[in-house]
């Protein structure tokens, strides 16, 4: 690979996804990476290899599609040279690769104290779930009024990730539920 063009913006038109991109991205992972490209701007670029006028997308292709949403023009890149077509994948296997791992103790207690909500970043950590099992075990003893509320306020993209523990509780008798948003 060589790098043409280490910083350069160009026209969106010109800029074109990868017909043979391997990634692709879920309309969850779609909003949360245009809610960071929105609160924090684009802070790495394209990398593109130029083919006629075109500028063809090799690392970066979900970015590219938020930007293409938002309407963003001019777009940032590094122009490359590749060999061929399996340097061409190379490379977008290599941008996308996450090398390393959160240290899972020290990044919760950092966005604790910083108020950061890991929710909306895909960090690789399950967030704790308390198992039916479990609540059991932690309500034995406890003395029971006619009714208890519990209230539970989450972003409405972990309702997947819930919903088998919501739809386990909402079996046990007397139990019932019922949803708002805002």
């Amino acid at each position: 690979m060589k790098i043409v063009h280490k910083s350069k913006e160009v026209e969106s038109a010109l800029v074109k996804g990868w017909d043979k991109n391997p990634l692709d991205i879920s309309a969850e992972d779609f909003n949360r990476l245009k809610a960071q490209i929105e609160a924090h701007g684009l802070y790495k670029p394209l990398i593109c290899v130029k083919e006629g006028l075109d500028y063809i997308v090799v690392g970066g292709n979900m970015r590219l599609k938020v930007l293409k949403a938002l309407h963003v023009n001019p777009v940032w890149i590094t122009q490359i040279e590749v060999k061929d077509e399996k340097e061409k994948l190379e490379i977008s296997l290599s941008d996308n690769d996450r090398a390393g791992f959160y240290k899972e103790d020290e990044l919760r207690s950092q966005a604790s104290e910083l108020g950061v909500d890991l929710i909306k970043f895909n960090v690789g950590i399950e967030l704790p779930v308390l198992e039916l099992e479990t609540l059991k075990e932690k309500t034995e003893g406890i003395r029971y009024y006619n009714r208890t509320h519990v209230l539970l306020s989450f972003d409405p993209a972990l309702l997947l990730k819930i919903e088998p523990l919501l739809k386990k509780i909402i079996e046990v008798d007397g139990v019932s539920y019922e949803t708002s948003s805002n």
